[in-house]
């Protein structure tokens, strides 16, 4: 296949991102069987003529992906899903082999006419994830197509890129539909109200001072002093009894942060028992039940022992909950051991500083996306599917700047 062709196949593989990551996790994975062959083809030719030059950041990123394996073979028999926990370093690979395969399907394919077709086709999904959810589910919180948490952080980290988009957009003028793009943002931001995920509406406010201070780094002063006097007015009125009526203003004993307790409690003793290779890839969720039955760990034992806390809940909640440790590096640790859990932090640094040092549109864009990534990740484990695809696409795609193009 010539680089035409293949670059035509990442296309597509691209659109179906744009097109799925609100709607389903089926829809982005053809984005990863459409572009596997380019990748490797694109990536091997770059690599002969001597193009091929990742940053620091893409070796970090294969360390951990060996150092996942690794956790596999040592844990196979533990593993409760073999190929899913081989399986899920998939998003941290194309992470790596996207950076040489945009670098040529970007320079020579994607031109402006393209890329806001793309831009055009994720504008109407993020109307229609909103539209859905608030048709299926207001006045609940709502879960859009693919679940309350995965819809509302993913909605927050792309809320953050819109807003920069929109200080930026004299910038962009050619690949933006005005009318469809603040009609996505309108319902965007809707959407993501109404789903009420507090962690991700932390990492939106956080972000919020470095949207601003890459317009005008005064007024980022200014937003960052108001949000630092917000946040500790959330803490304290949370601390303080709470207040029901708003859910970022709950009191710290309300059962959600407690259950968040007990995963960050049961991750950190997965971690001391397994230090070195962890649990296996994507197996902590597994192994959760048996390490608080062993361990005793209750999320309503916190109401226990620090009565402080003033929990409430209801009998009926009394249930063990059990699931990811809604922390990424607490995950990751957990997973694939301390090793993992330093890799993924090294990994998170060294991409800010690349966006930092880049200095260039794309970078003013994604600074802020990432801030948001890592706040809202010490509540939640953001890597799942929907928003792997949404991260690792960014990731490759934040050096296409940086990048001379193929011959």
């Amino acid at each position: 296949m010539d680089t035409q062709s293949l670059s035509k196949l990442t296309y597509i593989g691209i659109g179906a991102i744009a097109l799925g990551v609100f709607v389903s996790v089926t829809v982005p994975s053809l984005f990863h069987m459409l572009t596997i062959v380019p990748a490797f083809v694109i990536n091997w030719q770059l690599y002969k003529a001597n193009k091929l030059k990742l940053p620091s950041s893409a070796w970090v990123l294969i360390l951990m992906i060996l150092w996942a394996y690794v956790s596999n073979i040592v844990n196979f028999d533990i593993l409760n899903s073999p190929l899913r926990s081989f399986g899920k370093p998939k998003y941290w690979w194309f992470g790596v082999l996207s950076i040489g395969l945009f670098q040529v399907v970007f320079n020579e394919y994607i031109n402006t006419f393209r890329a806001k077709r793309l831009l055009n086709i994720f504008w109407f999904t993020i109307i229609s994830a909103a539209l859905y959810g608030l048709y299926k589910d207001f006045p609940e919180r709502i879960s859009g197509f693919t679940g309350t948490m995965r819809y509302g952080y993913g909605m927050s980290f792309v809320i953050t890129i819109m807003f920069g988009m929109h200080l930026h957009r004299e910038k962009l003028t050619p690949y933006i539909s005005k009318k469809l793009f603040y009609t996505a943002i309108v319902f965007g931001v809707t959407g993501f109200l109404a789903t009420k995920t507090r962690g991700a509406l932390l990492g939106l406010l956080a972000s919020i001072p470095f949207i601003i201070y890459y317009k005008n780094k005064l007024y980022g002063k200014i937003a960052a002093f108001i949000i630092s006097i917000l946040l500790v007015i959330i803490v304290a009125i949370s601390i303080n009894g709470g207040h029901s009526s708003l859910r970022i203003f709950e009191k710290i004993g309300n059962s959600s942060n407690i259950k968040r307790f007990s995963q960050y409690e049961t991750a950190a003793v997965a971690v001391k028992e397994n230090p070195f290779f962890g649990v296996g890839v994507n197996n902590f969720s597994s192994m959760c039940p048996s390490l608080k039955d062993e361990h005793e760990i209750t999320w309503y034992g916190y109401c226990e022992r620090y009565p402080s806390l003033n929990c409430n809940y209801h009998k009926e909640d009394l249930y063990q909950y059990c699931g990811h440790a809604h922390n990424i590096v607490l995950e990751t640790a957990a997973n694939i051991g301390i090793v993992g859990g330093v890799l993924i932090i090294i990994w998170l640094l060294l991409w800010l500083y690349e966006l930092v040092k880049t200095k260039n549109l794309l970078s003013i864009l994604l600074i802020p996306f990432l801030i948001n990534v890592v706040v809202a990740g010490q509540f939640e484990n953001v890597f799942d599917a929907n928003n792997s695809f949404l991260i690792f696409f960014l990731y490759s795609l934040s050096f296409l700047e940086n990048r001379t193009a193929a011959s």
